[in-house]
């Protein structure tokens, strides 16, 4: 938790707001034991993210407001409407919002089915059908099996050969 909190109040959008950031870590701590499910939350651009306990990286966005500030950033200031963004491992889609924010066109692709389904309801929820291609695979250099982690949030990860696991697999082909 005190690294969290570290991270928050070091956040290069938090660094002049630290007592806010930690009101808004509180907030979500708090709110989030006594509203069940996801709930929706603003994002950037008029945008939002629909947000549940133990989504790592867009709880991270209601903390900071871009939880990769450097990359986010990026994305936000190069994109424009119409450009071509590939989010490979799109997750819940926070990338995917992000760029429709600005109305660049998506390609969002997530192969765990969880993760799929939070990417489409965010999706929805932005209305954004239009500039998001989705698609429930996995992509490698080469045609195959690949196995993948499925219950670890944002650090989903292709399973080598080798690796031991203690969590959820998947394979894909």
């Amino acid at each position: 938790m005190l690294s969290t909190l570290r991270f928050i109040v070091e956040h290069p959008l938090n660094r002049q707001h630290k007592l806010s950031a930690i009101r808004r870590w509180l907030s979500w701590q708090i709110g989030s034991r006594l509203v069940p499910g996801p709930v929706a939350v603003n994002f950037v651009n008029k945008t939002k993210l629909l947000v549940a306990p133990g989504m790592t990286g867009a709880t991270g966005n209601i903390y900071t407001g871009l939880h990769e500030f450097y990359d986010m950033a990026f994305a936000l200031h190069l994109l424009r409407r119409d450009d071509v963004f590939v989010d490979v491992g799109a997750n819940v889609g926070v990338y995917t919002v992000l760029a429709s924010s600005v109305e660049a066109k998506s390609i969002s692709i997530e192969p765990i089915n969880d993760a799929f389904d939070q990417l489409m309801l965010n999706v929805h929820l932005n209305d954004i059908c239009d500039w998001v291609d989705p698609r429930r695979i996995g992509v490698g250099s080469k045609k195959g099996t690949l196995k993948f982690t499925s219950a670890l949030d944002t650090t989903n990860h292709v399973v080598d050969g080798e690796e031991e696991t203690k969590t959820e697999v998947v394979k894909l082909m």
